[in-house]
């Protein structure tokens, strides 16, 4: 069997592993020009950890992995709300919880698939079905053809839209800003804190190499820095945004 694979996320690439993992042949298809991960660290649950030490990633996972003990729940003001032992999920499930670096995981991704079969710069516009297969036409005017297209692209997904018509995706009304940073006695190792509280929350995570992934989301109408539907990325810097109208106030 041959699978046309249209995107190379994270999803994309994982789906790649699995379908050479079967015995499939893969040609792969990616919109971008070169591979730059969205945001900027995920958390790995056990779950999803067993697919990755079922493809054979363990031990390189390992390596960007960081064991995540507990996650500590507070108030805006840092009062305690709750305590999540996510530690004990590897004795009770099988498998670890682990905050990664999205840049590290995509990288180890990468290196699993097969060597030449992931195409860049390959804009997918469109995609038919016969009887006996499924074509992807390419902007460039290329196509592919296999016994199955698998769409992995992203939140404007062309194969979604073949299946299912225009799907107009919904706002939540909450921004998010996401980072890494180095973890200068910030967190404490292997511990999560959240903040919430009045439309707004923070996250913690510490990952491996000395690094802290951190995410601010605050809910539109909440004051400060807010972002109605459709807002462009700012031009004048994240931070003064985030911040709000007068920095420093905060």
């Amino acid at each position: 069997m041959k699978v046309i694979l249209i995107g190379a996320g994270i999803g994309g690439l994982t789906a790649h592993i699995v379908c050479r993992r079967a015995g499939f042949e893969v040609e792969h298809y990616e919109r971008q020009p070169q591979l730059g991960p969205a945001g900027a660290g995920i958390v790995l649950w056990p779950n999803g950890v067993k697919v990755l030490l079922a493809l054979g990633l363990g031990e390189q996972l390992k390596q960007i992995g960081h064991n995540l003990d507990r996650v500590v729940t507070r108030t805006h003001q840092g009062e305690p709300l709750s305590q999540m032992p996510v530690g004990e999920l590897e004795r009770k499930l099988g498998a670890p919880v682990y905050p990664v670096s999205r840049t590290d995981l995509q990288a180890l991704l990468l290196s699993a698939i097969t060597p030449g079969a992931l195409h860049l710069s390959a804009q997918c516009v469109r995609v038919e079905q016969t009887a006996s297969d499924a074509t992807a036409h390419f902007e460039d005017g290329r196509t592919a053809t296999g016994d199955l297209v698998v769409g992995a692209d992203g939140i404007h997904s062309v194969i979604r839209r073949a299946l299912l018509g225009e799907v107009e995706p919904r706002y939540s009304g909450m921004v998010n800003w996401v980072g890494i940073i180095a973890n200068d006695g910030l967190q404490p190792e292997h511990t999560g804190s959240e903040f919430l509280g009045e439309g707004k929350r923070c996250g913690l995570l510490p990952l491996a190499g000395n690094r802290l992934y951190f995410r601010f989301r605050r809910r539109h109408g909440q004051g400060g820095a807010v972002a109605r539907r459709g807002t462009a990325a700012p031009t004048g810097g994240a931070v003064r945004w985030l911040a709000g109208p007068d920095p420093r106030r905060h």
